[in-house]
């Protein structure tokens, strides 16, 4: 009686009975910084949210308190252990069990609206909108086969991988022709998708999305204590300059070309120091700095939680990291981006990712290289160090604020279901 009344609020209100299907988990630090905001924003919105995840083993405590943050917010959770081996076999048994899962929560209740996150979870939803007549918002994230076929995750001249690349080439266009509502995350995106779809051309459906940022959380911010903090905790010394690099290291990320940034910077400033925060190992990190002829003293590499980011920031004179410049990340909107921008940090990155050209072409504290030769790094630490007060326009803060994603999720959501 209770339920059947709670549904009645959500569809008087123009409110969504929302699924949402992803294949990270919540308790990933992609999961804190590009699932959690989103969905408890739009659960304050009023619209009621079930998640169903697949986490890693973080061990029973994440997950309870996972679990609290959750209900906290008034979202419903059901999760599932993640695996990794063997591969292929391992992704096809997940998702027969986000299927199950997801189809079971179907016939106890009735939902609008099957949410996937990325291509996998929508192959789901796709199934799951036929059978039970919902509506699907597929939320492609990116383009994800060409992801892993240049990130050389998947090779395509080995024959298993070239019948799996071709299957998931079936599947990707009936999910851009079939789903109720595409979301993308770059202007980019939605050129090269909607060309020769005219049905997807349509503004109402597909929205551009970037990945967004708390800009309660991120924020500029100074001090001396924080400063002191954080070079105390990493054995840096007071006079040191950082240049923060944050997030995963490797695959598309042009870590070598961070590393000769570095090299070149000390040349200006021997004060430089590069922080890197990644989950990656130290090694890694360190393996490329001595392939590019940074010594170890002038690398400092940390893991930290999302929450932490923002003080890192806080203290970084320049941020940088690069993107390999391939078909696939021109879909691409790197959470790195909108934090660092929240966060007022100089930024040197490269040209030919997502809308990155455009979003950051006549703004003076940001630096964009066409290439990574010496000369072309040079340039843009002496753009980047030659600055007072750096300052991000308002136009671009506002563009990557978590407010204004969540609008646009509020206003799908409310679409499908008047």
């Amino acid at each position: 009686m209770l339920m059947a009344f709670a549904n009645a609020l959500i569809l008087f209100y123009g409110m969504a009975k929302v699924l949402y299907l992803t294949y990270d988990g919540m308790t990933d630090p992609l999961g804190q910084a590009q699932i959690w905001p989103y969905l408890s924003c739009l659960r304050d919105r009023g619209h009621s949210i079930t998640i169903v995840s697949f986490e890693k083993q973080v061990g029973e405590e994440r997950l309870t308190a996972q679990r609290a943050q959750l209900q906290s917010a008034g979202i419903r959770w059901k999760s599932f252990p993640y695996h990794k081996r063997p591969a292929i076999f391992s992704t096809l048994w997940d998702l027969w069990r986000m299927r199950q899962g997801a189809s079971r929560i179907l016939r106890e209740e009735k939902f609008d609206i099957v949410h996937a996150r990325s291509y996998l979870p929508a192959m789901v939803g796709l199934v799951l909108r036929r059978v039970h007549k919902i509506k699907l918002v597929f939320d492609a994230r990116g383009f994800w086969i060409d992801e892993r076929i240049e990130g050389k995750i998947w090779n395509p001249r080995n024959p298993i991988f070239k019948l799996v690349i071709g299957y998931l080439r079936q599947w990707e266009q009936r999910l851009f022709a079939s789903a109720d509502h595409v979301v993308l995350l770059t202007e980019q995106a939605k050129k090269l998708v909607t060309a020769g779809r005219p049905a997807l051309a349509q503004p109402d459906r597909v929205t551009v999305i970037p990945c967004c940022v708390d800009v309660s959380l991120f924020r500029p911010s100074s001090g001396e204590p924080l400063r002191q903090k954080w070079f105390d905790r990493l054995n840096i010394a007071p006079a040191r300059q950082v240049i923060l690099y944050h997030g995963s290291w490797g695959t598309w990320y042009l870590t070598r070309e961070v590393m000769r940034l570095m090299r070149i910077a000390k040349l200006e400033n021997q004060n430089f120091i590069l922080l890197v925060a990644t989950p990656q190992p130290a090694a890694l990190v360190l393996a490329d700095a001595q392939a590019e002829g940074v010594a170890t003293e002038d690398v400092r590499v940390v893991s930290v939680g999302h929450r932490d980011i923002p003080e890192l920031l806080s203290v970084a004179r320049l941020a940088v990291f690069f993107i390999a410049p391939v078909f696939s990340k021109q879909a691409s909107s790197p959470t790195k981006l909108g934090e660092i921008v929240a966060c007022g940090v100089p930024l040197i990155t490269n040209t030919g990712v997502g809308d990155n050209d455009r979003l950051l072409r006549q703004e003076s504290a940001a630096a964009l290289v066409d290439d990574f030769s010496p000369e072309s790094l040079k340039r843009a630490v002496r753009k980047m160090t030659s600055i007072d007060v750096p300052q991000f326009s308002g136009e671009l803060v506002g563009f990557f604020a978590l407010g204004k994603g969540v609008d646009s999720y509020d206003k799908i959501y409310k679409e499908l279901t008047s």
